[in-house]
């Protein structure tokens, strides 16, 4: 059965899925799949349906190195190490060295050499959606966060954010 139906901005359709297992109870398949280290969450709008219990789930299973998670191609990547990664999905995650708005960009840097250092790119027009995750981009300096996104070459490595979603603050130096 399929609850929750709703549509992304991109008009694709998106639902939370459940089954009755053997015993009658409703099991829901996208929190058993991520519990099970079988996917990962990759948040297209950061306004998912139950996307606390998703994090909760994949948070468990990446802790415990269930499924995929014991596997070192979805391990962390070190923000200073991503240089020639391109074209990939990854999780990477480091110690925000700055961060600047520069004309319709916010720019979140890692290091002081941006062409082999990651670099965030989150487009203003977002930063509604931050705001209302109580989550300042402008304000991560010296904050361990961790992204998730498709790296690609742009003056560096770089990730585009589009949702709050995207970015987990792990912890504050």
């Amino acid at each position: 059965m399929v609850e929750e139906v709703s549509s992304d901005r991109y008009g694709c359709i998106t639902a939370q899925a459940y089954v009755s297992n053997a015993e009658a109870y409703k099991v829901w398949l996208q929190g058993e799949l991520l519990h099970r280290g079988l996917a990962f969450i990759y948040p297209l709008t950061g306004n998912e349906t139950r996307l606390d219990d998703m994090r909760a789930a994949e948070t468990v299973a990446r802790r415990s190195r269930t499924g995929i998670w014991g596997e070192d191609a979805y391990a962390d990547i070190s923000a200073d190490k991503v240089s020639g990664r391109y074209g990939r999905f990854a999780f990477v995650s480091g110690v925000v060295l700055d961060a600047k708005r520069v004309k319709g960009m916010v720019y979140i840097h890692f290091g002081e050499d941006w062409r082999e250092n990651l670099t965030i790119a989150i487009a203003t027009r977002d930063l509604r959606a931050f705001r209302d995750a109580h989550i300042d981009p402008l304000n991560l300096k010296g904050k361990t966060i961790r992204a998730r996104g498709w790296i690609k070459h742009d003056i560096g490595p770089m990730i585009t954010v589009t949702n709050p979603a995207q970015i987990e603050i792990l912890e504050t130096h």
